[in-house]
């Protein structure tokens, strides 16, 4: 797949960082040292050998001894939000950026759990937000039969990944959705036309 200068430099290029705290079930900050976390980068990289474009999420551990150590968990699609379970934080949603990629990854076992599935005429648009108490989880998605690219937010339960049900997301083409006022209320940002 590359060496790790590659990773970091296409990271650069590809990736959106953010940084998760303690991602092990079980550790525990010791009360002396502060611990910095993870970042997490979705990125891709050209194949030398085949040339076939290959996508994984990138995981730098700054907690560890430099230089840091490089993981990646291979993915189907190339991911473009990540958004961590709150009850969980093992474990995170990824969305692809209109298509129909998404998964759940454990980022300490380094693999993909599940593929998270759209109906047919469904796009994902990137992101995704979990209920606060991680028993639902949301993604933006564009109907892509509809001739104005009608934005819907989509309702699973995050346990199972069923699908329960929708909500319009006010416009065309949504992107990001975040839950804010604890929980209370949904900001969605809409990339296309509004109506």
């Amino acid at each position: 797949m590359g060496n790790r200068r590659q990773f970091i430099q296409r990271s650069a290029l590809f990736a959106s960082g953010m940084t998760l705290p303690i991602l092990s079930a079980g550790l525990r900050a010791s009360p002396t040292r502060v611990r910095r976390g993870t970042i997490l980068g979705p990125g891709a990289i050209d194949n030398a050998e085949n040339g076939e474009r290959e996508f994984y999420l990138g995981m730098v551990d700054l907690d560890q001894p430099e230089p840091y150590p490089v993981n990646t968990i291979q993915l189907d699609f190339f991911a473009h939000g990540v958004s961590p379970d709150p009850q969980r934080p093992n474990r995170s949603a990824l969305f692809q950026k209109q298509g129909p990629g998404a998964c759940e990854v454990d980022l300490v076992e380094k693999a993909v759990i599940r593929p998270i599935a759209t109906l047919k005429d469904r796009r994902f648009y990137g992101h995704g937000a979990y209920s606060p108490d991680g028993s639902l989880l949301y993604a933006t998605e564009t109907i892509m039969s509809s001739p104005d690219l009608k934005g819907i937010v989509s309702v699973r339960d995050a346990k199972t990944l069923e699908y329960l049900g929708e909500f319009p997301s006010f416009g065309a083409q949504p992107h990001d959705c975040q839950l804010i006022d604890d929980g209370k209320v949904m900001a969605v940002t809409n990339g296309g036309l509004h109506f």
